[in-house]
């Protein structure tokens, strides 16, 4: 399976609000408690909804047509951060504190790391460029 990654570097692979995957499997609901659990982002079910845009899905209300990556990204003619020869830059952010080890953090003894992984690693943007760069690096070889 090709690696489809966000403008900023989330996986829509592993994404359970894209529909390629909740078509197989609906999670949504479970996606929305994870979301509410470990950022704080109240969304319905019924609103949970990505077309693979990479940016502007209609329906998410933390992705629109502002975002900054998509402006940078268009400007640098690249479909991702990951694919920018400036990446990492100061208008990249190391996962937005999605990393794993920043929810054990602030959940303490609530983290379960099924649940993280399932729901919510998919926005540690920065470790999914770096399996896309590892990626790339195995095909040159």
């Amino acid at each position: 399976m090709k690696m489809k990654l966000t403008t900023c570097g989330n996986s829509c692979n592993e994404c359970r609000a894209y529909k390629n995957n909740y078509e197989k499997l609906d999670e949504r609901e479970s996606l929305s408690k994870a979301w509410e659990k470990y950022i704080d982002f109240v969304m319905p079910v019924e609103n949970i909804h990505c077309d693979g845009n990479t940016c502007c899905a209609v329906g998410l209300g933390f992705i629109h047509e502002n975002c900054q990556y998509k402006k940078c990204t268009e400007l640098h003619g690249v479909e991702h951060c990951g694919q920018c020869p400036d990446y990492p830059c100061s208008h990249f952010d190391d996962g937005r504190n999605m990393t794993e080890q920043h929810m054990r953090d602030k959940l303490k003894e609530k983290f379960i790391l099924e649940e993280y992984e399932k729901y919510v690693k998919v926005f540690d943007n920065k470790s999914w460029i770096d399996k896309y760069h590892k990626l790339l690096g195995e095909l040159k070889k």
